[in-house]
């Protein structure tokens, strides 16, 4: 069994396709712990930070670490907070947009993961 532990400020940061002010860091995923069936990263979204609408070929769950986040998809808008996990299905359309005055933090979690999200 190996054991690999990676945390977030040793974690390589980088914008990711599809986000305006917002990093992600990857702490599990192919590239950083050769993972092949999970991938979690860490997220920061700044004031005014936020995804363009996409979808992901995986299934996605979220956890709001801190402050809140509109979520928008086809079929409704949510506001999501601390200490609240999302989970978005395959295809389905969807972003995040921080309207708050202070950064907001956030793990994502993908099975299986996607080469585009890896940081490492």
């Amino acid at each position: 069994m190996t054991v690999k532990i990676v945390k977030v400020e040793d974690a390589g940061e980088r914008e990711l396709p599809r986000r305006v002010k917002s990093t992600a860091r990857s702490l599990i995923g192919p590239k950083t712990t050769g993972s092949k069936n999970i991938q979690l990263f860490y997220t920061t979204f700044e004031v005014g930070g936020e995804s363009q609408p996409h979808t992901h070929p995986c299934e996605a769950g979220h956890f709001i670490l801190d402050g809140e986040l509109a979520l928008e998809t086809e079929e409704a808008s949510y506001t999501v907070s601390a200490n609240t996990a999302v989970f978005i299905a395959p295809g389905v359309q969807h972003r995040f947009v921080n309207h708050q005055p202070q950064p907001v933090h956030m793990l994502a979690l993908f099975a299986p993961p996607e080469e585009a999200y890896e940081t490492g």
